[in-house]
């Protein structure tokens, strides 16, 4: 809050489609705040903060190679913050975290909905996260589950308004519930909008948003 981050956007699966690959420098707002540089290649996708408290998966380490100067860098430009990194869900290719867990408060994490579909993954992120967090589940009680029902925790948030991928699929009402409860808001401050285009891509509603402090 009070400053912009910036970061080399140079994702290894974009390195043969270079035109996809966003100039960040050139889309600074106006603002007299000098940014920080990160100093390390990294996807927006791939970090997840509250207050003090910051997410990455380690697919980090993977591209920046030596994870003591990962974590120095990090620790130092983002005033010190506590650094969690969770496995890369190799079953999502771009290695990011938006679509693994999303923050309640400092203290509290939501989790997608892996006790549905990857029984041992969840575990491996619940003995991480577990330590230091509480963690809420996203569940889906359908026969036939929608294949990307993954995509309502990529959801986009601005204060306590929310904006909710729809699927047109059973889980679309049961995400809605979850989600207004797990962050105590009203069901009338979600909207939810069709997706598909974009999950054609493989990306979701976060994936494609900037969060700037005014």
């Amino acid at each position: 809050e009070g400053r912009y981050i910036t970061y080399t956007y140079a994702p290894d699966y974009l390195r043969d489609k270079p035109k996809y690959i966003t100039d960040g420098s050139k889309l600074m707002p106006d603002s007299p705040l000098i940014p920080r540089d990160l100093g390390l290649v990294l996807d927006g996708g791939n970090i997840i903060w509250e207050g003090k408290q910051v997410i990455c998966t380690d697919k980090i380490f993977e591209e920046n190679g030596n994870v003591d100067e990962v974590i120095t860098r990090m620790t130092r430009t983002l005033d010190y913050s506590h650094l969690t990194f969770l496995p890369w869900d190799k079953h999502e290719p771009f290695g990011h975290v938006d679509g693994m867990v999303r923050f309640v408060d400092e203290k509290t994490v939501v989790m997608t909905n892996y006790c549905d579909f990857d029984v041992e993954f969840r575990q491996r992120l619940l003995s991480i996260l577990g330590k230091k967090f509480t963690v809420k589940e996203l569940h889906y009680d359908v026969d036939k589950p929608h294949k990307d029902n993954w995509a309502y925790i990529n959801f986009l948030q601005v204060d306590d308004k929310f904006i909710l991928p729809r699927l047109n699929a059973l889980e679309d009402e049961q995400a809605l519930e979850q989600i207004a409860e797990i962050f105590g808001v009203p069901k009338s401050n979600i909207r939810m909008v069709d997706i598909h285009t974009i999950l054609r891509r493989g990306g979701g509603l976060n994936c494609i948003s900037w969060n700037a402090a005014s």
